[in-house]
């Protein structure tokens, strides 16, 4: 049979100058750190140590000295828009009657606003889960006993709402009302307090004109109304509580109505969560932002459950107190390092709901961080070197380049979240990047030290105790030296056959757990790895000749500085291809017979053997590099103990390995990942944006279920609770100028702006405010449609509430009364005129010829009902849509003491009701609406006069910001991926120096990010604010673990791939696996939070993590089996230097041929 020789000595040449570039890496000069560390380790661990120490110590002293170094706010997600203008218009809409001098129409007694203003009632649903009918007597008596309960609440009157008149706390609106006697001035059916006729009074108000638009509001989409009474499945009631309260003060009223809802009116309802009678379901701001609040606290204790995992997670892989402490104590402190340039450097005053969740996220990449570099260094205890310098540097250089293109990776994944004006993930992002790269700091310049003493001072105690608690004794080294020689003898019984192509075909087992012999290269295994470049034994059927010093004998083979040889032909499976390559188990044996003192690093120096070159052609070689002469003033140090590596880095090089690299297990793991990313690229094309608002709660809370009832249950709505979208016409405001706002201010609405032109007096102005009304009224169908204005469902009318309609009504009415013309536009002799018939109410010295106030003289003396206090039904929706302020020319009522007239009219309104779902409006739609709007306004404000020109409109409900925002966090979300794999494709690229293995993890990158926006889907959950978060995170955060497979590849001294593979594994599969781990551990303690904000994230966590390690073990290591790069292809540098020596010769030819 004829015998490649040839390829055979190339394969061993190959496998020297990789044994010769390994050796070449650990004799280098060490790292100027790194000898620092190891010749002073106590200074240096205390010096890092009080470093970390301090930034927890500045923070504490801050926070006791009053500084607000952690700025709270859990009230919202602050979202504000710079360069839109609808969060100016919003601003200016919420601000529109605060101001100095603004008069408030109700009296000073009164305590009486529109419910348009009031925060914030309780919305109550009471849904019959039983049956098809809420309004059954046993129910209608459970409901009253609810609001007796609410109201009889401690301290109920400071917070209620109070009727103008009886100054009383007002009752809830009820379909009790109907029965306790409320409405008995319209019909004596209206008093059935016994509930004896409750088909009679239903139906009475279902039918009654007076009555029946307003009792639509409390009826179901589905319902029945005959003469046999009402069928409903579902009813609701308001309660009215919150502020103001002109009795009550406080320096903040919000934060006492929510903090007096917790307290007395939770209590109470919680009492009738199960009730026999139906289901019960709540909603209130105030009792929103308690809960949200206070259980926000809650779930942050969570965060101290996952840190005790990590800790357990560590200490169980390194099995030492000290490192696992320490580790912590290194995650812990980046937290605050990080909080302290994000709040004093740059300047950032807001922390909330997301940078909660950098806890959880930093515990996982700080743990990673961790298990890299201490993986690395246990790896090194199975090489030798001259120093613990060299060998801390050799870790150093290993280890840190992978680390910083992780971080570096992530932190630009969050910085990509950064690039959108909304603060609530601007800040985020700036956060949590600024705490990935203190992290990663820390453990490139702290943990190290940490390593370093722990291996000078307490790796001989036993576990878990730290030196010096239980310090081995001589005795017990021993016996571990003596344990040892019996393992040090390598028994090889299996045989395998090499394919052509890389594959492996194992014909017996090796009960033993070595080396997995796949490999091609290696025809020799040492079995003392010392001074492995000097000694090399002939091979194939060769006789062993070797020149020692010593030689023992095991089993009839050589062992001691010697290397075992084996019969037969490698590439027909006689004999197994073995190595004396440190990176692998059975080499990491070290020599017990000649022992010395041991130092203080805990090393022990040996003398080399030797020298001797089985290839004499090879004396010549550059490869040709041996070790010092064998003499005491130059020796190697090894390690004292033999350092077996755990059964973890033996799993993933010998069975993991065999299994992806198998000729058909690795084309079926290919066949189902790509299943598996064509189901979820098919639910990712499934995803649209989320059209509701940002909600922390979990779905099945009473106030979730409250909302969902709000927006999808009911066929109207009326006053409180309206959940159909209004759009404000507003002149006489400016938009707010948030340019004056701190950058991170979450509070801040901006500086108020007036129009100084504003004056809706003048007789242009008044026509002008007419000429609008009637427009609106009249307008045509088709434009009517566009702009979505409702129709009143029994009038047939549009539903547009203009005062200037209103006021010509009751102006008409007064004419009638007087015989006189009181019709708009009023000018000054109207006014005079006006108020001289009526001298019980006005003063007329006071109207003086400078006086111009002329519409405010009818619009006071109308929306008090004629100064009565009498309120209207105009007064309710008119009053917050006018606003007046105190001038030169106010004055109080004749006849009455709280009523004023003489006022300056400060801004004006017109409101017009539409058809939409507020909270049901997508920025798809809502776009196209909002811009025909703001068409519609415009052209209007063209034909108006100079005073009105200011005029803008605003949408209720806050729509129209929020349509913005929506686009913006879709957006957002498709730049964050795409800067993030933009990004990481070339880092990759430069971070392995080649181009094949660079694609190959960028393609693993994508398939998990595809698959993570496929879970969004499957989650039941659409694009809003927290999808488009963490689609910006999933590149940063699922990245960490193709790098460092990667990098593992790269540092690969082979040639051919699969040793390349079999070394990735070997360095760097124990630290992907745990630090997926400890991630994955994090984010289940999350899972228990009752906020949905976090436990969503937790979701979105535990998938990016699982599909990150399925796809770079799974694929990106089957990829690179199959196409990973081999010597020098796909290499950047020698890319580059092939294209420049390209150019020169092309340089070179065109000199010869101009010659």
């Amino acid at each position: 049979m004829d015998i490649d020789w040839s390829q055979e000595q190339k394969d061993a040449r190959a496998e020297l100058e990789a044994i010769g570039r390994q050796q070449k890496r650990r004799d280098a000069q060490p790292l100027l750190l790194c000898r620092f560390i190891t010749r002073w380790p106590v200074k240096a661990f205390l010096l890092t140590l009080l470093g970390h120490l301090s930034m927890i110590g500045i923070s504490g002293i801050l926070y006791l000295s009053g500084y607000d170094i952690l700025p709270l706010f859990l009230d919202d997600v602050p979202m504000r828009l710079v360069d839109e203008p609808w969060d100016a218009r919003w601003f200016a809409w919420v601000d529109r009657t605060k101001y100095d001098g603004y008069y408030t129409r109700g009296g000073t007694d009164a305590g009486f606003r529109t419910s348009e203003d009031w925060y914030s009632a309780i919305d109550m649903y009471f849904e019959d889960v039983a049956g098809d009918n809420i309004f059954t007597k046993e129910s209608l008596l459970k409901m009253k006993e609810i609001e007796d309960d609410l109201m009889n609440a401690k301290d109920y009157g400071k917070f209620c709402k109070l009727d103008a008149k009886t100054r009383q706390c007002v009752k809830p609106l009820s379909v009790l009302r109907y029965f306790d006697g409320t409405f008995l001035n319209i019909n004596s059916a209206f008093d059935d307090e016994n509930y004896d006729n409750i088909k009679g009074v239903l139906y009475e108000a279902s039918t009654n004109n007076a009555t029946r638009n307003e009792f639509r509001f409390f009826l179901a989409n589905k319902h029945e109304v005959s003469q046999n009474g009402v069928k409903t499945k579902m009813t609701r009631s308001i309660f009215s509580f919150g502020i103001p309260h002109e009795t009550f003060s406080s320096t903040d009223l919000k934060m006492e109505a929510e903090i007096y809802a917790g307290e007395n009116m939770i209590p109470v309802l919680e009492k009738y969560d199960e009730v026999d009678e139906f289901k019960f379901s709540y909603r209130s701001e105030a009792l929103w932002m308690y809960s949200a609040r206070n259980q926000a606290m809650k779930d942050v204790l969570w965060a101290g459950a996952s840190m005790t995992f990590i800790f357990l997670v560590i200490l169980l892989h390194t099995r030492s107190l000290w490192i696992a402490g320490f580790a912590i104590l290194s995650i812990f402190a980046s937290f605050f390092t990080g909080n302290l340039i994000y709040n004093l450097v740059i300047r950032f005053e807001y922390i909330g709901y997301f940078h909660i969740l950098s806890l959880f996220i930093i515990l996982g990449i700080g743990a990673d961080n961790v298990f890299v570099f201490y993986d690395i260094w246990r790896n090194t205890a199975c090489d030798e070197y001259l120093s613990v310098a060299h060998r801390l540097s050799d870790c150093y250089k290993r280890s840190v380049f992978s680390m910083l293109i992780t971080s570096l990776t992530t932190a630009v994944a969050f910085l990509s979240s950064a690039i959108t004006p909304l603060l609530g993930t601007r800040s985020f992002g700036v956060f949590s990047a600024l705490v990935v790269v203190v992290n990663y700091l820390s453990v490139i310049l702290y943990f190290p030290t940490v390593v370093i003493m722990y291996h000078t001072y307490f790796e001989n105690a036993t576990w878990p105790c730290c030196y010096p608690c239980l310090k081995r004794t001589d005795k017990e080294s021993a016996d571990d030296n003596q344990n040892n020689k019996k393992d040090s003898s390598n028994h090889i019984n299996k045989k395998t056959r090499a394919i052509p192509d890389g594959e492996s075909n194992i014909t017996e087992e090796d009960p033993a757990d070595e080396i997995f012999a796949s490999r091609l290269n290696p025809v020799y295994e040492p079995d003392d790895p010392v001074n492995t470049e000097s000694h090399w034994s002939k091979y194939f059927n060769y006789s062993v000749a070797k020149i020692e010093s010593s030689t023992v004998y095991s089993n009839g083979r050589p062992q001691k500085y010697g290397y075992q040889l084996y019969e037969g032909n490698p590439r027909n499976g006689r004999w197994r291809p073995v190595s004396n390559d440190p990176m692998y188990a059975n080499n990491c044996q070290y020599p017990h017979e000649h022992p010395s003192q041991p130092e203080r690093n805990g090393d022990v120096q040996k003398k080399s053997a030797p020298k001797h070159d089985v290839f004499p052609e090879r004396q010549n070689h550059k490869l040709n590099q041996t070790l010092p002469e064998n003499d005491d003033s130059n020796t190697r140090q090894i390690n004292r103990k033999r350092k077996k590596k755990s059964p973890f880095v033996r799993f993933f090089r010998n069975y993991y390995f065999r299994f992806v690299t198998h000729k058909f297990a690795r084309w079926l793991i290919l066949l189902i990942l790509a299943g598996v990313l064509a189901f979820f690229i098919y639910q990712a094309s499934k995803i649209e944006p989320d059209k509701e608002l940002f909600n922390v709660l979990p779905d099945d809370h009473p106030y979730m279920s409250a909302y969902r009832h709000k927006l999808y249950s009911f066929v109207t709505s009326f006053g409180q609770g309206n959940a159909l979208l209004s759009v404000h016409l507003l002149f006489g405001v400016k938009p707010n100028d948030i340019s004056v706002c701190h950058f991170s201010d979450p509070v801040c609405f901006g500086k108020q702006g007036w129009d100084p032109n504003f004056n809706p007096n003048t007789d242009e102005a008044q026509k002008a405010l007419l000429g609008l009304c009637e427009t609106l009224r009249t307008i045509s169908s088709e434009e009517a449609d566009e702009l979505h204005i409702q129709k009143n469902s029994i009038t047939g009318k549009y539903n547009i509430k203009c005062f200037m309609d209103n006021l010509q009504a009751f102006l008409e009415e007064e004419s009638q009364r007087d015989g006189a013309n009181w019709s708009l536009p009023f000018t000054k002799e109207k006014v005079d005129s006006f108020t001289a018939t009526r001298p019980q109410f006005f003063n007329a010295s006071v109207f003086s010829a400078e006086y111009n106030n002329n519409l405010e003289i009818p619009i006071s003396y109308w929306l008090t009902n004629r100064y009565t206090g009498d309120y209207t039904n105009d007064f309710k929706i008119f009053d917050s849509l006018i606003g007046e302020e105190l001038g030169p020319f106010s004055s109080s009522v004749n006849n009455n003491k709280d009523f004023m007239y003489g006022n300056n009219l400060k801004f004006v309104a017109v409101s017009v009701g539409t058809d939409i779902q507020a909270m049901l409006l997508g920025y798809e739609d809502g776009d196209i609406i909002m811009e025909k709007w703001e068409q519609f306004l415009n052209a209007q404000l063209d034909k108006m006069p100079k005073e009105l020109k200011t005029g803008f409109q605003m949408s209720s409900h806050e729509r129209w910001v929020w349509i913005t925002r929506q686009r913006l966090l879709v957006n957002n979300a498709i730049y964050g991926i795409v800067i993030g794999l933009c990004l990481a494709c070339p880092i990759l690229i430069i971070a392995t120096g080649n181009l094949i293995t660079g694609l190959l993890a960028t393609f693993s990158l994508c398939c998990t990010t595809v698959c993570v926006v496929g879970v969004i889907v499957l989650g039941g959950w659409k694009l809003g604010m927290i999808e488009a978060m963490n689609m910006c995170m999933v590149v940063g955060l699922s990245v960490d673990y193709v790098v460092h497979l990667a990098e593992g590849y790269t540092l690969s001294l082979h040639h051919d791939r699969l040793s390349r593979v079999r070394d990735m594994l070997d360095l760097m599969a124990v630290s992907v696996f745990f630090g997926a781990c400890t991630t994955i551990g994090a984010s289940i303690f999350m899972l228990f939070t009752v906020l949905s904000f976090f436990s969503q994230f937790a979701t979105f966590l535990l998938s990016t993590i699982g599909f990150s390690l399925l796809f770079s073990m799974g694929l990106f290591v089957t990829l690179l089996g199959i196409f990973g790069p081999e010597g020098e292809t796909g290499n950047v540098i020698a890319i580059f230097r092939r294209i420049c020596g390209q150019r020169k010769q092309r340089r070179r030819s065109r000199r010869e041929l101009g010659k």
